[in-house]
């Protein structure tokens, strides 16, 4: 609770600043990524115990509890945005994306940079929300995947 509050304050904050400067247009996806991602990363650059949070309770599997219960209102919010922004893709398909996209941020909240690849580049957190928000961005893009047998949509 004590870090949850300020992230969906801060996300809420971000939100509320891009939709008074839209009015009625939609809010670009890259802009909805960031308001959402950057409250997380900020948390980690401030709290490093955070990110060692997140990764046991994803690791323990009851993150999807503490996120519904923590975090479900603000992302609804936020889905709500992104269902404006993206009218292509159909619900199931936006809820997976989002799956991705909760996953592709935890893990970059709790692991060092391309550890795997054998390199530590040491990067703040922010600076990594910079990269993975242009990195999901495409996938948000993305054409729709067809199932096998029949031809991708784009």
């Amino acid at each position: 609770m004590r870090k949850a509050v300020p992230v969906n304050e801060e996300r809420m904050e971000n939100l509320r600043r891009l939709k008074e400067k839209a009015g009625s247009n939609i809010i670009p996806v890259e802009n909805l990524l960031e308001a959402f991602m950057l409250p997380a990363f900020h948390t980690a650059d401030k709290s490093p115990e955070f990110t060692k949070l997140m990764g046991r309770l994803h690791a323990e599997g009851v993150m999807p509890e503490v996120a519904r219960k923590h975090f479900g209102p603000v992302g609804g919010c936020f889905l709500a945005e992104m269902r404006r922004s993206l009218p292509e893709l159909a619900e199931d398909e936006l809820a997976w994306r989002v799956h991705f996209m909760i996953g592709a941020m935890a893990h970059a909240l709790k692991a060092p940079p391309l550890e795997m690849l054998g390199r530590t580049v040491p990067e703040p957190p922010s600076d990594v929300s910079r990269r993975i928000v242009a990195f999901l961005c495409g996938g948000f893009r993305a054409p729709v995947a067809a199932r096998e047998g029949t031809e991708v949509i784009r």
